[in-house]
């Protein structure tokens, strides 16, 4: 079950890379090739991956053309990270880019889908070619915290109308993913849309 419109990855060209990846906060003004050929300006605070300082992605909105994956690549290093849409909203506008990764930051993806949707990935290329190694490797930069607001069938029964007592209430929101916990209903990570029990 599963909310979520969609988890963004990035394929490097692994022998492209030649030391360790980092994901820093950047706030110098630097030229930058995407790896659609558009070569733009990037100035204020971005959030990049580099490498020996030299930025490689525009994180959550495009990778850089200088270890872009091509017909003659043979090892690949697959990034399936989450950021948060304040980091990455106006920043394929500002910059002029068609980014469907940054469409989907921006509308918030599910935070705690990352390993998944890397095992699915990895699925789908064994569907068409022969995987001859693989590694996961997670970083967790902090645990994620659920959400939880109150639970107050009367207001619900207000606003539907008619008289939601707490089993069916309890029944109907497990269904949809959520839990009840101390009187309190648990947001699932898939639903950052969810603030208030009147959405």
């Amino acid at each position: 079950l599963s909310y979520e419109i969609g988890q963004p990855t990035h394929c490097y060209d692994f022998e492209k890379i030649s030391a360790q990846i980092t994901l820093q906060e950047a706030s110098k003004k630097v030229d930058f090739m995407t790896v659609t050929g558009d070569k733009i300006t990037l100035e204020g605070t971005n959030t990049v991956f580099t490498v020996q300082n030299k930025i490689i992605n525009l994180a959550g909105v495009m990778g850089g053309i200088e270890t872009a994956c091509s017909k003659n690549t043979k090892k690949v290093l697959i990034e399936c990270a989450y950021f948060s849409p304040d980091k990455i909203i106006g920043k394929s506008l500002k910059y002029d880019l068609n980014s469907e990764a940054a469409y989907k930051f921006e509308r918030g993806v599910d935070p705690c889908n990352q390993e998944f949707s890397l095992r699915r990935f990895a699925k789908i290329v064994e569907d068409h070619t022969n995987i001859k190694d693989i590694k996961l490797t997670s970083f967790l930069f902090q645990d994620y915290k659920y959400r939880h607001i109150d639970i107050d069938t009367n207001l619900i029964s207000k606003i539907l109308g008619v008289d939601i007592d707490i089993s069916k209430y309890s029944t109907i929101f497990e269904k949809l993913g959520f839990k009840i916990i101390n009187n309190k209903l648990q947001i699932p990570s898939f639903r950052s849309d969810i603030v208030t029990q009147n959405i």
